[in-house]
């Protein structure tokens, strides 16, 4: 059932995306925020950490997406108000 709302609701963000005008940049960053949402999720929820579990804990490859992800999250939060749809 959790996964069909989080289905649900990644779907309604990815339409009003869709209906913006974003930049490839923009997508991307929207991507890795989604993704870290999720991965929080599932930790908080679960206790699973689905980047660790993919690529391994404490792997160069997990630090460098937790700093995407978070570089993502500040960018997104500079920019969220023009973002907005005109």
């Amino acid at each position: 059932m959790a996964i069909s709302v989080i289905y649900t609701q990644l779907l309604v963000i990815l339409a009003y995306f869709h209906m913006s005008k974003l930049s490839t940049l923009d997508w991307i960053v929207v991507v890795l925020v989604v993704v870290g949402a999720i991965n929080w999720g599932l930790v908080g929820a679960f206790d699973f950490n689905l980047v660790d579990e993919i690529f391994g804990a404490g792997a160069t490859v997990s630090d460098i997406i937790y700093i995407l992800v978070g570089l993502s999250g500040l960018y997104l939060a500079s920019v969220a108000g023009s973002l907005q749809k005109s």
